[in-house]
């Protein structure tokens, strides 16, 4: 029982890890039909379970699907057990899967109605996802799909060597915690030969860009109409087991120091469109740096040179930076990382992080906070110029969305262009990449 929490529910993450969901395009579109399909039809079912105060979701992940299950002790394991024997034989409504078909196909078709920045992150993502699809090859998938193939493959699905992890915690006892953990298994693949059989934890790896890589993603955007161009620019830190624990300390740091600044700098002193972000962020096993902007005034090309600059003068403001304030960086971050769980809600948030980023150390924030309390002036300029600015060291990546109308502008750059190998093929490229290696 947690002390905190004294009311008498239960949290359940778990997720199903199975290469088989993303093996071809084909599959991750089954596979999210089957999601929609059956989620459609649990929140009928479960609809006086719901105003009860029980709640049961599905969702899709880069390696399987996830559930999420929350309710009161008492009787949560009747409440799991029914929600995944449908789970295991969904009726799946041949009026629905048209409807969510159409649905799909339209996703797809309205991905080039997108904003830039958003198709730009989109290309940034597939070129280092090694498993990843683009949307032309979903789209053909969803298109000469039907209802027998999703309802064929559903039990291929489930009975496929998958490894299973779970998060339960709340106000029960372990053993009550490890019958809800067994339920998934024996409602989702029963009597099956592979029920038993889980595949080994696979690590998702990131393709490596290669240290002092420099790469130049250009990409038109096929709506006339849309006047916007947008520059995304990808910096891979590292890998889990590349960085240590200072490292990461330090790459959070960054990322909570350079927000402000690039919004400030790019966005509203220099105006160079609506949209601006920066910060760190984590895909598959590497940690990568991403700074984008998006705007009509200028090309994309000018928004990576301007990115390129800020990046600098950033590195600039690190080694001018008053002790205090740098002090007072330093003591945001801890206090962020360090703050009291308020709901049963964050304190799962918090568990299940670690878990969905396979990092699997649940005291990881308070690990980053002693470390934190190491990082010197001289470590932070070291990491940073090493990973963000040198380009013999580092891992760049710029997408460069170019509107229609940029040719017509003629706008000319204030900064130097980034030079960088020109990528004509997202396909091609990626083959060539190795993963990283952990």
């Amino acid at each position: 029982a947690i002390k905190e929490f004294p009311v008498p529910r239960v949290q359940t993450l778990a997720v199903m890890r199975t290469d088989l969901a993303h093996e071809s395009p084909r599959n991750q579109v089954l596979t999210e039909m089957f999601l929609d399909l059956t989620g459609d039809y649990l929140m009928e079912a479960l609809y006086l379970s719901s105003v009860a105060g029980y709640s049961f979701s599905m969702g899709s992940s880069d390696s399987g699907f996830t559930c999420a299950v929350q309710g009161y002790s008492q009787n949560i394991q009747d409440f799991l057990s029914s929600a995944l024997s449908i789970v295991a034989a969904p009726p799946l409504s041949p009026t629905r899967f048209e409807s969510i078909k159409e649905e799909t196909l339209r996703g797809y078709e309205n991905f080039y109605q997108a904003q830039p920045y958003e198709q730009a992150s989109h290309y940034a993502s597939l070129a280092v996802n090694p498993a990843g699809f683009s949307i032309p090859e979903l789209k053909q998938a969803v298109s000469g799909m039907s209802l027998k193939d999703v309802e064929e493959f559903v039990p291929e699905l489930l009975r496929s060597k998958w490894s299973l992890e779970t998060l339960v915690h709340g106000n029960l006892k372990r053993d009550q915690a490890e019958e809800l953990t067994k339920l998934f298994r024996d409602k989702l693949q029963g009597e099956a030969e592979n029920a038993t059989n889980s595949t080994p934890l696979q690590q998702k790896k990131q393709l490596d860009l290669g240290k002092g890589s420099s790469y130049i993603v250009p990409m038109s955007l096929t709506n006339p109409e849309e006047l916007n161009s947008a520059a995304v620019v990808k910096l891979q830190l590292g890998t889990r087991s590349e960085l240590s624990v200072k490292d990461l300390s330090i790459a959070s740091l960054i990322s909570s120091m350079i927000q402000e600044p690039a919004f400030d700098d790019l966005r509203t002193k220099q105006q160079l469109g609506y949209i601006v972000s920066a910060g760190m962020g984590i895909t598959r096993n590497a940690f990568s740096l991403s700074v984008l902007v998006q705007g009509a005034q200028h090309s994309a090309e000018y928004y990576d040179s301007q990115i390129e600059a800020f990046l600098h003068n950033f590195g600039d403001q690190i080694a001018k930076m008053p002790e205090k304030e740098l002090d007072s960086f330093k003591a945001s971050l801890e206090s962020a990382l360090l703050r009291k769980d308020l709901t049963l809600m964050d304190r799962g948030v918090r568990y299940w992080d670690p878990i969905g980023k396979q990092l699997y150390n649940f005291s990881w924030n308070i690990d980053r906070v002693k470390a934190l309390r190491t990082v010197t002036r001289k470590d932070l300029m070291k990491f940073y110029k090493e990973r963000v600015l040198d380009p013999t060291t580092r891992r760049r990546l710029c997408v460069r969305m170019e509107s229609q109308e940029e040719a017509k502008r003629g706008v000319s750059l204030v900064n130097p262009a980034v030079e960088g190998e020109i990528v004509k093929d997202l396909n091609a490229f990626r083959s060539q990449l190795r993963e990283f290696s952990a």
